[in-house]
């Protein structure tokens, strides 16, 4: 059987503020000089920043660490060990230590364990990459000394929002000495080859991770599609279609989210995810 890379991603944005003109009127109105907090409390909703963030931590967050830890701690000292990869960015875990420190925690926890990766990413999931080289790399580095700070760990591996890949890219995070980036597995980059091997950049310095979206959005898109020819999926047929892939390494990628809040756990996507 091939070896299986479990990669989660795990973001919430800030919420926009649909009053920020008459947040922003009213101080302009009384002639107040405005502050970076005063700034950041007009343009972003807080009060539904809380809300989502409340919901999402104790229907997915908390429930979906548990089930990793619980995995993690079954199979400790095995041969093959149980081992994910997280990428958490800057403005998620902004968020979770003000709203939801319990998430927090339970990170901790995981990384605890040794047989967690933390993946460095843009410390705001941004779009730099196509706008700045430099503002590319500070953001890495913003969000390496974040993750550096709460887990104790420095990511070796790193990946571009939305997993975005080029050569120049490539040339950055190698040049950073990250050993490892991801990109999506398209057909039309593979032509004909496999995305479940483990690739090089043109120029050889960094390892190259390929999606496998259709297992990855079996889960991610389609685990509670009625209209899917496949549904219901339960574990033992997706791991029957593991065992059948052919190759080195298969990787999936799933935003976190899946595990409760787009599927709620009514669904039984946590249990799924447990066993």
């Amino acid at each position: 059987m091939v070896d299986v890379v479990l990669f989660f991603e795990v973001h919430q944005p800030y919420r926009l503020n649909r009053r920020w003109r008459e947040v922003l009127r009213r101080f302009e109105a009384h002639g107040d000089t405005l502050n970076p907090q005063d700034l950041e409390n007009a343009y972003f909703d807080h009060g539904l920043n809380k809300i989502v963030m409340d919901r999402v931590a104790s229907r997915c967050y908390l429930q979906a660490n548990k089930a990793i830890l619980d995995a993690i701690k079954e199979h400790a000292g095995r041969e093959r060990e149980f081992k994910v990869a997280y990428s958490l960015s800057g403005v998620f875990i902004e968020q979770a230590e003000k709203f939801a420190p319990k998430v927090i925690e339970s990170f901790r926890s995981l990384a605890e364990t040794g047989l967690v990766e933390f993946v460095e990413q843009t410390y705001f999931h941004s779009l730099a990459s196509l706008v700045s080289d430099e503002e590319f790399r500070e953001q890495l580095r913003l969000h390496n000394r974040k993750v550096r700070d709460l887990f104790g760990v420095s990511p070796t591996s790193a990946e571009n929002t939305e997993f975005i890949y080029n050569n120049r890219v490539a040339k950055i995070l190698a040049e950073m000495d990250y050993r490892v980036t991801f990109t999506e597995g398209a057909e039309k980059i593979l032509a004909g080859r496999s995305p479940n091997h483990v690739y090089s950049s043109v120029d050889g310095n960094i390892r190259v991770l390929l999606r496998n979206y259709r297992l990855s959005d079996d889960i991610g898109f389609r685990y509670a599609a009625r209209w899917w020819e496949e549904y219901p999926l339960t574990p033992d047929k997706y791991a029957a279609w593991l065992s059948k892939v052919e190759g080195d390494v298969v990787f999936l990628a799933i935003d976190y989210e899946t595990f409760g809040e787009h599927f709620p756990p009514e669904t039984g996507i946590i249990e799924f995810l447990r066993k």
